[in-house]
């Protein structure tokens, strides 16, 4: 089915917030198809997910959604949480990564959920390599050694060139050197994933410090506290997906100040992708076996925040400041360590530099606001004490830890 955004009708019934939630998601999952490579031009299977607790009531909506047009799989029974079942189908689409087409594919099918009382879960698509070839075989691949390696950031150069001139100093050879050794992957990956964390901490926290009202702080809250509590309190692992959809910055109260709204915005959707990326880091290293265990964190954040002052509204343009140097760090060190690792976590690295990029801009821009002026002798300063405790030697290993002491 090819559709268009005007042949939808009867669109009023859609939950305003819901379908907010679904826009936002949206462009998260295109904009992630495309940093990995995916062909903006061509046209994807979109399957569009739909769930039940009978089959009966499954089958009324599918067939109501074969009737205008889409393709429908055959409902299969799936276990979720504490032995219960649902029964659940796709109904397929065929476009191009065009986000007002899929917004109104989306709107369409929310419309249709909630005639029938079925629950819409989402949707989804397959990563399309624009230099594939049909009936390639994996393992197909030409053989690549150590002299290839800058051949793979080739396609990045324009977008890490203002990253690399930001920062004072590129990662030391020798930090690269034990985060490439195979015995150290579980301790990178699971720091990698607890700074994913923490990065979506440091957001929500400048959001309820700075314009959050209560009911709004409660919720931001409210939606981080199982990452944290599996994270930091043993509690039990969560369905981080499910947790994913959670929150929009729809929910968020709007406000007249500038930089205000501009911070919401910014920080809801950095929240959003930073807990993605944890989501993603944690499904690697269960697909690894890797176990999940408390690590000690590094100095890194602690010793550059301790250089911020303390009045406002200075304090906060030094910790937006400090909120772009991690997140540039954080985008040249996927870039140094990817031709490093295997095929997998290579495109994973690599995929995660168009966003560590963007948020790293968005904390300079927000910074640069606030101050209302040039924050150029901040940021050189910040960039002095950043660089120090990368070249320093370090006692722990860790995804931003300065130079190995061994």
């Amino acid at each position: 089915m090819r559709v268009s955004a005007d042949t939808f009708e009867e669109r009023a019934m859609a939950n305003p917030e819901l379908l907010e939630e679904q826009r936002e998601e949206t462009r998260l999952i295109i904009e992630e198809l495309l940093e990995d490579g995916s062909d903006p031009d061509a046209l994807y299977t979109i399957e569009h997910h739909l769930s039940a607790d009978d089959f009966e009531t499954l089958e009324k909506a599918a067939v109501e959604a074969f009737k205008l047009g889409y393709e429908v799989t055959d409902p299969e029974e799936l276990e979720v949480e504490e032995g219960d079942t649902v029964i659940c189908c796709d109904i397929l689409s065929e476009c191009a990564l065009n986000p007002e087409l899929i917004d109104a594919q989306v709107e369409q099918l929310l419309n249709l959920a909630e005639k029938f009382g079925v629950e819409y879960d989402g949707w989804g698509t397959y990563f399309e390599d624009p230099n594939g070839e049909e009936g390639e075989e994996e393992g197909d691949d030409e053989y690549q050694d150590e002299d290839d390696d800058g051949d793979i950031l080739m396609d990045y150069q324009q977008l890490l060139s203002p990253i690399t001139q930001f920062l004072q100093c590129p990662t030391p050879e020798a930090w690269i050197e034990k985060a490439r050794r195979p015995e150290n992957l579980p301790l990178l990956l699971t720091d990698h994933m607890v700074c994913e964390l923490k990065a979506a901490q440091t957001a929500m926290l400048l959001i309820r410090k700075y314009v959050a009202d209560k009911e709004s702080s409660q919720a931001l809250l409210a939606w981080l506290q199982p990452y944290e509590a599996f994270t930091f309190r043993d509690g039990e692992e969560p369905d981080f997906l499910s947790l994913h959809k959670g929150l929009s910055k729809s929910i968020m109260p709007k406000t007249a100040n500038g930089w205000g709204q501009q911070l919401i915005d910014s920080m809801v959707l950095l929240i959003k992708e930073e807990l993605h990326h944890f989501w993603q880091v944690r499904e690697i290293m269960i697909a690894r076996n890797i176990p999940y265990a408390k690590i000690t964190a590094s100095r890194y954040a602690k010793g550059l925040l301790s250089e911020t002052r303390t009045h406002e509204p200075l304090m906060l343009v030094d910790k937006l400041i400090c909120g772009a140097y991690i997140e540039a760090r954080s985008c040249e060190r996927f870039a140094a360590l990817a031709p490093h690792l295997d095929d997998e976590l290579q495109r994973f690295y690599l995929s995660l530099l168009r966003s560590e990029a963007r948020h790293y801009q968005d904390y300079l821009t927000l910074a640069e606001q606030i101050a209302g002026g040039d924050i150029s002798e901040r940021v050189r300063i910040l960039g002095k004490v950043e660089a120090v405790l990368i070249q320093s030697h370090d006692d722990e290993f860790r995804f931003h830890s300065g130079v190995p002491a061994e």
